[in-house]
């Protein structure tokens, strides 16, 4: 007994060491009522020859790209959105940040400001010229934290102990809820303006369905699961963005036939008991 959970341990630690992922045992893939129905169509599915982890949209002006983190490399890389081909640009990590895993950039007027975390510190790390240097702050999900994302005002972020989500500012105000439907480790998050409120979706390693929330200002409500594509060779789903500039979710995996190579993904996707709003006006009302 003993033997066996020492090899259980060393067998998350190595998951963990891996991509993050620190489930074990089945996964209830059950629902609670649901107040949608949501669908997703697969637009791209672009393999890549690196980690594509955490995932955010960066959108200034005319300039428009996927973020996503690649530790091996140490870097926050560029997306082309229309390609899915990395670009030249990318910002370097902090050098403590090894376990590095979702990234959030808050859309600042000048050079903005990105904020990263990790599956192997309590802290979140963020830097302010580029990469420049990167400084830290306590973190609210602990090492817990995969995804990220900003609405405008305040910073959401999953946590897994107990399942749930972060809604907060960095060293500041920080308030979590629950999400009884996201019932396996979380990996992704993203935010996006939906009839006049803020919708919440919140991707897992190895649930077969993206989760939906809406935030109102004072209550989360959940809308219900989105199945994924059945042509994505999905082994565990690593990032969600959303994107203002096409109206589309960008999603990052691991496949499982095709040797573990990460994919950067864009789905189209309709909520039908949901009108979009502008996404100016909801960052205007948080």
């Amino acid at each position: 007994m003993r033997f066996l959970m020492i090899v259980l341990f060393v067998t998350v630690l190595g998951f963990a060491a891996t991509d993050g992922c620190t489930e074990i045992g089945a996964i209830n893939n059950s629902h609670n009522q649901t107040t949608a129905t949501i669908t997703l169509t697969l637009l791209n599915d672009w393999p890549q020859t690196c980690n594509v982890f955490g995932l955010d949209i960066y959108e200034e002006g005319s300039d428009f790209y996927v973020l996503g983190v690649d530790n091996n490399s140490s870097i926050i890389r560029f997306y082309n959105p229309a390609t899915g081909a990395p670009t030249a640009t990318s910002i370097p990590l902090s050098s403590g940040n090894d376990g590095c895993f979702g990234v959030a950039w808050n859309d600042g007027p000048d050079s903005g400001t990105y904020y990263t975390n990790d599956w192997t510190d309590d802290v979140l790390y963020f830097t302010e010229n580029q990469g420049g240097d990167w400084t830290t702050i306590s973190n609210p999900a602990d090492n817990y934290a995969r995804g990220m994302d900003f609405d405008g005002t305040y910073y959401w972020c999953t946590d897994n102990e107990p399942n749930g989500i972060w809604r907060f500012q960095p060293g500041g105000s920080q308030v979590h809820f629950s999400t009884p439907s996201v019932t396996a480790q979380p990996s992704g998050l993203t935010v996006f303006p939906y009839n006049g409120n803020l919708a919440i979706a919140i991707s897992c390693y190895h649930l077969a369905t993206i989760e939906f929330y809406q935030w109102d200002g004072s209550v989360l409500t959940y809308l219900g699961p989105a199945s994924y594509p059945a042509a994505l060779d999905r082994d565990s789903v690593y990032g969600l963005g959303y994107a203002a500039t096409n109206g589309h979710l960008y999603m990052s995996y691991k496949d499982y036939y095709g040797g573990g190579l990460h994919h950067l993904v864009e789905l189209e996707f309709d909520i039908t008991s949901l009108q979009r709003t502008s996404w100016g006006s909801i960052k205007s009302s948080f």
